[in-house]
C-alpha cells in the first residue's frame, strides 16, 4: 500500500511533525556523515538498476498479455508495476481485469484495495481486503492493509486487531510493526510506540518511515540529537522524503541551528511547494535570522494556501507593522 502521512501533535509553533503509515509494499544510535553519504550512493546505484529492471519486466508482462490475453496473472503483474510507478489508473484497470479473469486471485483483490485506499475510497478498499481475506485468511498483507484502512476511519481497536493478526502470521513484518507504532502513538502510549518502531527497524533497517516515526517521538520527548540522527537516516534512505526534511527542519530549529533548519524547510518545499506548514516554519526561521522581508513573504504564502492559519495571520500582521514603522 502507498504511504500515507498522518499529522501528529504540533511540535514547532503549532505546526505538525508527521508520522507515516506503511501498507503492503509487495503482495508482491550513532551514524557518521560518511556512513550516510555512502548509503546514499549505494541507494542511488540501486535505484538506477531497479529502473532498468522495471523497464525489462514491464516489457515481459506486456508481451505476455499480447500472447495470452485471457490469463489473469500477467494483468496482475503489470498492474503491480503500474502501482509502484504511481500510475494508479492503469493499475486499477489491470487489477480489475485480472479479477474478471480469475475471481479467486487473492493478491489482486488485496492490491485493488490498495488502489482504492490511495484514491481515498476507503470503504471500497475495506471491501476488497475483506474479499482477499475470505479467499485467504492467512494473507498477512491484507490484514495489515485492512488495519491501516480501519485506522484512518478512527477504528483504532479494530486496527490493532488486524495488525496483531498480521504479525502473528508474519512475525518479521516491518510495515505492520510500523503501523502498530502509529496506533500506539495515537493512544499516547509512547513507550509502546517506540518498541514497535524499533521492532520494525530490526526487521527492516532500510524502512525510512520507521526512522522518521521513531525520530518524531524522540523529538517530542526532547531527545533532539537522537531525533536528528533518525531523520538523517530516513533521508539517507529516501532523499526525496519531504516530511523527513520538514521534521528535521523542526529539530534543527529547536536545537538553535537556524541555517540547517532553513535548508531543510527549503528542501521540503522543493518537493511539496504547497505545504503551508513548511512555509510558516520557514517564515519563523527567517524571522529569527533577521531576514524579515523574506519571512513576510513566507507568511503571505502560508495564508494564500491556508487562509484560516491563525498564527500565520498574527505573524504577518505583526511583522508588517514592524517593517512599516
Amino acid at each position: 500500500m502507498s504511504k500515507k502521512a498522518l499529522r501528529i501533535k504540533p511540535q514547532h509553533r503549532n505546526n505538525p511533525d508527521r508520522l507515516h503509515s506503511r501498507g503492503d509494499r509487495a503482495p508482491f544510535s550513532t551514524v557518521s556523515g560518511v556512513a550516510i553519504a555512502l548509503l546514499v550512493l549505494v541507494l542511488a546505484c540501486a535505484a538506477y538498476i531497479r529502473n532498468g529492471t522495471w523497464k525489462d519486466e514491464i516489457s515481459i508482462w506486456s508481451d505476455a498479455i499480447r500472447k495470452s490475453p485471457a490469463k489473469a496473472r500477467p494483468h496482475y503483474n503489470i498492474g503491480t508495476f503500474y502501482f509502484k510507478q504511481d500510475n494508479i489508473e492503469a493499475a486499477f484497470r489491470e487489477y480489475q481485469r485480472s479479477i474478471e479473469l480469475n475471481p479467486g486471485l487473492t493478491d489482486a483483490h488485496n492490491n485493488l484495495g490498495n488502489v482504492y485506499f490511495k484514491l481515498g475510497r476507503t470503504e471500497e478498499a475495506i471491501g476488497a481486503y475483506h474479499t482477499a481475506l475470505k479467499l485467504d485468511p492467512g494473507l498477512a498483507e491484507a490484514h495489515n492493509n485492512l488495519g491501516q484502512a480501519l485506522f484512518t476511519q478512527g477504528r483504532t481497536s479494530d486496527a490493532f486487531q488486524e495488525y496483531t493478526l498480521a504479525l502473528a502470521l508474519k512475525p518479521d513484518y516491518a510495515d505492520a510493526f510500523n503501523n502498530l507504532g502509529n496506533a500506539y502513538y495515537q493512544q499516547g502510549k509512547l513507550d509502546a510506540a517506540i518498541g514497535a518502531y524499533q521492532s520494525a527497524l530490526k526487521a527492516d533497517p532500510g524502512l525510512a518511515d520507521g526512522h522518521n516515526n521513531l525520530a518524531n517521538i524522540y523529538a517530542l520527548q526532547g531527545r533532539l540529537p537522537e531525533a536528528i540522527k533518525g531523520y538523517l537516516l530516513a533521508l539517507a534512505l529516501n532523499p526525496n522524503y519531504a516530511e523527513a526534511h520538514y521534521n528535521l527542519g523542526n529539530a534543527y530549529f529547536k536545537s538553535g541551528d537556524l541555517d540547517r533548519a532553513r535548508q531543510h524547510y527549503l528542501a521540503c518545499l522543493r518537493l511539496t511547494p504547497s505545504s503551508p506548514f513548511a512555509h510558516f516554519n520557514l517564515g519563523n526561521t527567517l524571522v529569527e535570522l533577521g531576514r524579515f522581508e523574506e519571512a513576510l513573504k513566507e507568511f503571505q504564502i502560508t495564508l494564500q494556501l491556508k487562509p484560516d492559519h491563525v498564527q500565520a495571520r498574527k505573524s504577518f500582521a505583526s511583522l508588517s507593522w514592524k517593517l512599516n514603522k
